[in-house]
Order: C-alpha cells, then sequence, then structure tokens
C-alpha cells in the first residue's frame, strides 16, 4: 500500500490551477468515507478490491487500488 498516490495526484491537480477547495485529501474511517462520498459530486476512492467493489457501479466516483 503506497499512501502517497493519492497525495501526489492531488499536489499535480493543484500544480495545474485547482484551488484547495475543488480538490481535497481525506484520509478517514470507512463509515467517514462512505458519507463523504455520498455528498461529493466526484469523488476518487483508493483502496483494495473492496473499493472497487463497493464503489464500482457509481458513474461518481473513480475507484484506484492495487493494480489499477
Amino acid at each position: 500500500r503506497e499512501p502517497f498516490t493519492a497525495h501526489r495526484l492531488v499536489s499535480a491537480l493543484r500544480q495545474v490551477g485547482y484551488d484547495h477547495d475543488q480538490v481535497v485529501l481525506l484520509p478517514t474511517d470507512h463509515p467517514t468515507a462512505d458519507r463523504l462520498v455520498a455528498e461529493a459530486d466526484v469523488a476518487i476512492a483508493f483502496g483494495a478490491d473492496e473499493v472497487a467493489r463497493k464503489y464500482g457501479s457509481s458513474t461518481l466516483v473513480m475507484p484506484f487500488g492495487p493494480g489499477r
């Protein structure tokens, strides 16, 4: 597990012009993540295969995990 991938993505998006209120890195537990994803306009979720299964059918969530 490489926690810096999400951080690098957020940093890159900020370097190309996204503001701090547009792109946010929010490491949290699973119940809180579910709430944040439900309330977000668009979400990128990092995690294992469980994350891909959980959010994979949503058009508003881009799941990433090992090997993706």
